[in-house]
């Protein structure tokens, strides 16, 4: 074991990245989303690819997928108007949000 853990450590190095059990940082505004049970995941990459969103971390122990914009070019206005389109699509999204940034 403790060779192995030599061996972890040696391939690691300085310049690794790190990424925590929570999934990488998001420097933007994300949404929260959950799907229905019943969605077929191409139905829901399908709308995500159409809405431009990417998931960046999820589904979580309770089911919550945290959807980002693909491009960094979206104004407050734009973000309610994809959480509107994502409520709206009622046979594949339970709910969603934009998340609150922590104080």
């Amino acid at each position: 074991v403790a060779v192995q853990a030599a061996f972890l450590v040696d391939r690691l190095g300085d310049d690794a990245p790190i990424t925590t059990a929570t999934g990488p940082g998001i420097d933007g505004p994300v949404i929260q989303a959950t799907f229905v049970g019943e969605a077929q995941e191409a139905a829901i990459r399908n709308l995500l690819l159409d809405l431009d969103l990417v998931i960046v971390d999820g589904p979580s122990a309770i089911g919550v997928y945290r959807l980002a914009p693909a491009s960094d070019e979206h104004s407050a206005e734009s973000l309610a108007t994809l959480v509107a389109e994502l409520n709206a699509q009622a046979n594949l999204v339970s709910h969603a949000e934009l998340e609150t940034p922590a104080p």
